[in-house]
């Protein structure tokens, strides 16, 4: 029999240790599976679903546990510093909503990092799994081949580098020297096949932390020679065959720079980069502008979001990396290190699984001797689960969402502005309420009713109210004024359109719209104005 009934009436696994450490490995491995295969977990309901299982986590390792017993970690004060930084960030943001998406992606890490620490998963088992994971996206990326730059499961090509370099490592691990050469060699051409810049960057760093000085002269040579031969981007790129686009890097490191001294202190908050950076802008070759969703640099990307306070939480984790360096295992330390070089070149915590695996990581290699013991009241363990209602509203407010889309389309507008009434209430975005605002012209356009323009005239106030960054917003605003202008009572829709410009100066089909509707007013001051500041920024003659 697999087990047997004991003296105390529970069922027990005749091999215990084996599979109670195993079923604690696949609970603690479960998310970076789910969210890696979810295309790396980018999408919102994804976070939403990683906070929720964070916190069953941390549930049930209260539940299992009397006595709560925290393994000491050099990094969970960093951890906590980090979270609580971008708490920070989120409550002095302009657009507190759109921030707040931010943080509770933040909080899901740090309760998921606890949760490691509380059930303490066996950590020799731990790396296998994880390593399973990167032999997954290995064989993904190799069925890729024919479709240009890999990516695995992953919806970007430059993040599936890091699982990839986590598999790298875990192979020098292998004993046996045909599996453990065969797969270095597999997983480093791999990592080629991306096409990210950065590769180029790691692998001439990995062998001063890989191998003995003495073979790094024959090592190196024979890298450098493999990314040059091998058909990948990278060469391209060094050979000088990319295009325009390619060499960008240090114009996006000065926009997102420019950025975060906007607002140096506590910065713009999460999530608001794509929106504040915009004032940046630069050309590229015949084309105006550039926008840039994220940083391309993890540290910029956080002193934009965060200010100071923020930079100095993520910087902080990397200083007691570097104070514990040689107390690390040559595996766990070198893959910090790579994430702390990725960081210089990219956003490569922008993807959630990357930042899971890096939590693990760090989980792995940050144990120090003792444990805290502490005591949790009843109260205390109660509130835990509690916590869950601030992923639950987000996910129940999507859903109410697409149940008003559906209404919607089925011209079924008093139904849609039911179920988008409920999705704002609990999750007041400024895309709901902007849902709220086209039923309401809807309900116009069918009853003709003037009332139903001015609730949406308010619910476009509202939007902008509540996230001040966006410039579509205000456009938006503009466009439903002169759809109804007749009847909206709005004397000056320009006004809107003057916000729009203040938040995007460089968007030129905004001044183009602008100069249109003062001549169609006869607004010459104005025109000449608008015309003299499209001049300054080149944008037109």
């Amino acid at each position: 029999m697999p087990g047997d009934i004991n003296s105390t009436g529970t069922f027990r696994f005749k091999n215990n240790d084996g599979w109670e450490k195993w079923i604690d490995v696949l609970l603690c491995t479960f998310p970076i599976l789910t969210t890696g295969l979810y295309k790396g977990g980018e999408a919102a309901l994804s976070i939403h679903l990683l906070g929720i299982y964070s916190i069953f986590l941390l549930s049930y390792s209260l539940i299992r546990f009397k006595e709560i017993i925290i393994e000491r970690n050099i990094f969970f004060l960093p951890v906590v510093i980090f979270t609580v930084a971008s708490f920070i960030a989120t409550i002095f943001s302009p657009a507190f909503f759109s921030s707040l998406e931010g943080f509770i992606e933040y909080f899901a890490y740090l309760l998921f990092f606890l949760s490691l620490l509380f059930i303490k998963p066996e950590k020799n088992k731990l790396l296998l799994a994880l390593f399973i994971f990167s032999l997954l996206e290995l064989f993904i990326c190799y069925t890729q081949l024919t479709m240009g730059r890999v990516m695995g499961t992953y919806r970007y090509a430059s993040y599936i580098v890091i699982p990839l370099f986590f598999g790298l490592l875990y192979s020098f691990k292998i004993s046996n020297k045909t599996i453990r050469y065969s797969l270095i060699f597999l997983f480093f051409i791999a990592t080629l096949l991306t096409g990210s810049r950065v590769v180029f960057v790691l692998i001439v760093f990995l062998p001063f932390l890989l191998f003995k000085k003495k073979i790094l002269w024959a090592i190196i040579p024979i890298i450098i020679g493999a990314v040059l031969l091998i058909p990948n981007p990278v060469g391209s790129r060094i050979k000088g065959k990319a295009d325009i686009y390619s060499f960008q890097r240090p114009n996006l490191w000065k926009q997102a720079m420019k950025t975060a001294m906007d607002k140096p202190i506590t910065g713009w908050g999460p999530r608001n980069y794509k929106k504040t950076s915009l004032k940046y802008n630069f050309p590229v070759k015949g084309k105006y502008k550039r926008e840039a969703k994220i940083a391309h640099n993890q540290f910029l990307q956080y002193f934009a979001d965060g200010g100071v306070i923020f930079l100095f939480a993520y910087i902080l984790i990397f200083y007691v990396f570097i104070l514990h360096f040689k107390k690390m295992e040559r595996m766990e330390r070198t893959f910090i290190a790579i994430i702390l070089l990725h960081s210089l070149l990219d956003n490569p915590l922008y993807i959630p699984t990357n930042f899971l695996l890096l939590l693990t990581i760090l989980y792995i290699g940050g144990k120090e001797d003792g444990d805290h013991h502490f005591t949790l009241s009843l109260w205390a363990r109660r509130f835990i689960p509690i916590l869950s209602i601030i992923y639950i509203l987000p996910l129940v407010s999507s859903f109410m969402v697409w149940k008003g889309k559906k209404a919607y389309e089925n011209k079924a507008f008093e139904s849609s502005y039911s179920y988008f009434a409920v999705a704002e209430s609990l999750w007041p975005i400024p895309e709901n309420t902007l849902a709220l605002a086209t039923v309401q012209e809807q309900l116009f356009l069918e009853t003709q009713k003037v009332g139903y323009l001015y609730f949406a005239f308010y619910f476009y106030q509202s939007a902008m109210d509540s996230d001040p960054l966006d410039w579509k917003i205000p456009l938006e605003t503009y466009k439903f004024l002169m759809r109804n202008k007749k009847n909206a009572g709005v004397k000056d829709p320009a006004r809107f359109l003057e916000k729009a410009i203040e938040l995007n100066p460089k968007e030129k089909k905004l001044y183009e719209t602008l100069i249109r509707e003062y001549q169609s007013s006869g607004r010459e001051e104005e025109l000449r104005r608008v015309k003299l500041e499209m001049k300054l920024r080149r944008l037109g003659p």
